[in-house]
C-alpha cells in the first residue's frame, strides 16, 4: 500500500511593495504592499498604488528621478511609460548605488550606477554610464515572467515563475554563481569578469527557487523544501561553510552550495548583512552565522572570528516575524509586535538612543512615533520602519538627506518621521499590514511543486502455510518478517517526524479465513522489540529508510489437524508531527 501526504512546510515568501504623498491617478488599478529598501546613502521605497519615491544621494541618479541632485524628502521616480501606459512596481531593491525595481507584469527594470553591469541592459562595448530613471532589463529575461529581484554592491538577481535564478553584474566573489567564470583552473588565477546582461545560474536548476535574497556580497536562495542556498563572500563564514572549494584561499563560495545543520529546519525568509546571516524558521526562530565581533548573531557574544555554526537569538527574544540584516547589524520585528536590533552601534543605526558600541543581543527600539509596525528594513549605515498605518520612519546617518525629514544632520540615533514631498506631513505609503507575510525583498507569485513523503507496507502479508503444533515444539511459533519504507522524508524541514501506527478495525489483530479466527502478535523489530497494540506506532521516519517489524504465530492453538494458508491484512495511519524526538 503506497500512502502520499502533501508537505506541510513548503515556504513560500512573499512581498508586494508601496510608497507616500499624493494619490496618483494610473491606467489601471493597482494595489501593493508598501515596502522600503537601503542603499548606501539614500533609500527607495514603494507606495500602495505601485509608484516609487527616493531620497538622499543621487550622484548616479539612484533617486530615479532624471537629475544628479541630492534630496532629504522624497522624489517620486519617473515612472516607465510602455505603449502609452504607465507601469508599476511590485517591489523595489536598492543596491550600494543602483536600484532594481520589479513590475505587476513581471518585467525587470533598473537605474543608477553601471560601473560594473549591474543595470543588466548595455552593450558589453559601451561605455558604463549611470542611467537615472528607470530603464528594462531584456536579454535572457525577454518573454519570462520574474517573480522576485534582489540588489548587492554591484550584482542584480531576479527569479522567474519557473524557479531559475539569473545574476549580472560583476562576478567579485564568485557572485554570479558560475565557478568557470570566476576561477581559471588552468592559471590559477581570479578572474573578475563582468555580466552585463542576465545569466542564468545552472547550479541551482535542480532545486525548485520560491525567493532570492541579497546582501552587499552575499546571495542566497530557498527552495520549495525550506532548504537555503548560499554563496559569494566567505571571509567570515557568511556563506555557512567552512568548504570554499577551489578558491577557498581567498574565502570565496563561486558556486551555490546548501546550508545544512545537525537539525531540521524549514527556513521562511534570509536577511544578509556586510559580514553575517540571518536564517528565519518557520517557527520564529532566527538562526545566525558569521562574523560576530559585534554581536551581529544576536547571541550574546562578542568574538573576534566568525562561525558557520547557527548560533539562535538569545532564548528570552520573542519569536520574529521579519528580519533584515545591515553592514554589521540586524534588525527585526516580533510577534509581539516590537522592533528588537542589535550589533554594531555606529552613526546611531541601533536607534536605540544607547551610547554602546555594541548589543549583542536582540533589544527593543521604543518609539512614540509609530503604531504596530509591519515592515522593518536594515542598510549600510541606516534602519527604516514602516507601520501599519503605512508611516515611514528612519533612523542612523543622514549625511546626504537619507533619512527623509528634510534634515542633514550628521545622524540621529533615534526614529524620525520620513516627511513627504513638500515636507509639511509625514510620508504615507499606504496602510496595509504584513502580518500575513514574511518580509523579504521579493514578489513571489510562481507554482510550486508540492513534495511529498510517501510511506509505503504491503496491501497484505502471506504468513505462508500453517499447521498444528504442540505448545512445546520449538517451531510452534512461527515468525514471518515484513517491510515498511518510507521515501521522501527528505522533503521535510522543521524538526518534523513521520510515525506509522498500526490498526485494525476492530482494536484485535486476527488472521481469519472462512472456519475459524487465530490469534497472532506484531512487533516492531525483526527479532525482539515491542508487542503491538492496534493504534500503537510501529515506526518513526525523520529521513528515508526501512522498518522491518514481524508477525508472531503460536501455531499450537490451532486446535484441528490440517494445512491451513495464512494471509494477514492491516491497515496503518500515517501522521507528520512536530519534534525530532520521540
Amino acid at each position: 500500500m503506497l500512502k502520499r501526504i502533501p508537505i506541510l512546510c513548503i515556504c513560500l515568501c512573499l512581498i508586494l511593495g508601496s510608497f507616500g504623498g499624493s494619490a496618483i491617478v494610473a491606467e489601471e488599478t493597482v494595489q501593493v504592499t508598501p515596502m522600503i529598501s537601503i542603499g548606501s546613502n539614500f533609500m527607495v521605497a514603494l507606495r500602495y498604488d505601485g509608484t516609487a519615491f527616493a531620497w538622499g544621494k543621487n550622484q548616479n541618479g539612484e533617486l530615479g528621478n532624471g537629475t544628479n541632485t541630492d534630496s532629504s524628502l522624497p522624489v517620486a521616480v519617473t515612472m516607465p511609460v510602455v505603449d502609452e501606459k504607465t507601469v508599476h512596481f511590485s517591489s523595489v531593491c536598492a543596491g550600494y548605488d543602483h536600484v532594481i525595481a520589479l513590475a505587476t507584469d513581471g518585467t525587470v527594470w533598473t537605474w543608477g550606477s553601471d560601473a560594473n553591469g549591474q543595470l543588466g541592459n548595455r552593450n558589453l562595448e559601451a561605455t558604463p554610464q549611470p542611467t537615472q530613471t528607470p530603464k528594462q532589463v531584456l536579454g535572457a529575461l525577454e518573454g519570462k515572467k520574474v517573480v522576485s529581484v534582489a540588489a548587492g554592491i554591484s550584482f542584480s538577481l531576479a527569479l522567474t515563475s519557473e524557479g531559475k535564478v539569473y545574476a549580472w553584474g560583476t562576478n567579485q566573489f564568485g557572485i554570479l554563481g558560475n565557478l568557470e567564470q570566476y576561477y581559471d583552473t588552468d592559471q590559477g588565477i581570479k578572474v573578475e569578469s563582468v555580466a552585463v546582461y542576465p545569466t542564468r545560474i545552472t547550479a541551482l536548476d535542480q532545486p525548485f527557487i520560491t525567493a532570492i535574497f541579497a546582501g552587499p556580497q552575499t546571495a542566497a536562495a530557498l527552495d520549495a523544501t525550506g532548504q537555503v542556498w548560499l554563496w559569494g563572500e566567505n571571509e567570515y563564514r557568511e556563506t555557512g561553510t567552512d568548504d570554499v572549494g577551489e578558491d577557498g584561499e581567498k574565502n570565496v563560495v563561486s558556486v551555490p552550495v546548501k546550508k545544512t545543520s545537525s537539525e531540521a529546519y524549514c527556513a521562511v525568509s534570509v536577511a544578509l548583512g556586510g559580514d553575517h546571516t540571518a536564517v528565519l524558521m518557520n517557527d520564529g526562530k532566527v538562526a545566525s552565522f558569521g562574523y560576530q565581533k559585534y554581536g551581529q548573531l544576536g547571541n550574546g557574544e562578542t568574538k573576534n572570528e566568525g562561525t558557520q555554526v547557527f548560533k539562535y537569538l538569545a532564548p528570552e527574544t520573542a519569536a520574529v516575524k521579519a528580519i533584515s540584516a545591515g553592514a554589521s547589524h540586524s534588525a527585526a520585528i516580533g510577534t509581539d509586535g516590537a522592533v528588537y536590533i542589535w550589533g554594531k552601534n555606529a552613526s546611531g543605526i541601533l536607534g536605540t538612543g544607547s551610547d554602546a558600541d555594541v548589543l549583542s543581543t536582540p533589544t527593543k527600539v521604543v518609539s512614540d512615533l509609530w503604531e504596530t509596525p509591519v515592515f522593518i528594513a536594515a542598510g549600510y549605515d541606516n534602519t527604516a520602519v514602516i507601520d501599519g498605518q503605512g508611516l515611514v520612519y528612519t533612523w542612523g546617518k543622514n549625511t546626504y538627506g537619507e533619512l527623509g525629514n528634510g534634515a542633514t544632520a550628521e545622524f540621529s540615533d533615534a526614529p524620525v518621521s520620513v516627511r513627504s514631498v513638500d515636507g509639511n506631513a509625514k510620508l504615507m505609503l499606504g496602510s496595509g499590514s504584513s502580518d500575513a507575510v514574511y518580509q523579504t525583498q521579493i514578489t513571489l507569485n510562481a507554482t510550486i511543486p508540492a513534495p511529498t513523503f510517501a510511506i509505503s507496507i504491503p496491501a497484505s502479508i502471506d504468513v505462508g502455510e500453517l499447521t498444528q503444533k504442540s505448545a512445546g515444539d520449538s517451531d510452534a511459533v512461527k515468525s514471518t518478517v515484513f517491510e515498511v519504507k518510507a521515501t521522501n522524508v527528505s522533503n521535510l524541514f522543521g524538526e518534523k517526524k513521520i510515525v506509522v501506527e498500526i490498526a485494525s478495525s476492530d482494536g484485535v489483530f486476527r488472521l481469519t479465513d472462512e472456519e475459524f479466527s487465530l490469534a497472532y502478535a506484531v512487533y516492531n523489530a525483526e527479532t525482539g522489540g515491542t508487542n503491538l497494540e492496534s493504534g500503537d506506532g510501529f515506526a518513526t521516519f525523520l529521513s528515508d529508510g526501512i522498518a522491518k517489524g514481524r508477525i508472531e504465530i503460536d501455531q499450537s492453538q490451532i486446535t484441528r489437524q490440517g494445512s491451513y494458508s495464512g494471509r494477514m491484512i492491516f491497515t496503518v495511519k500515517v501522521t507528520e508531527r512536530e519534534g525530532a524526538q520521540e
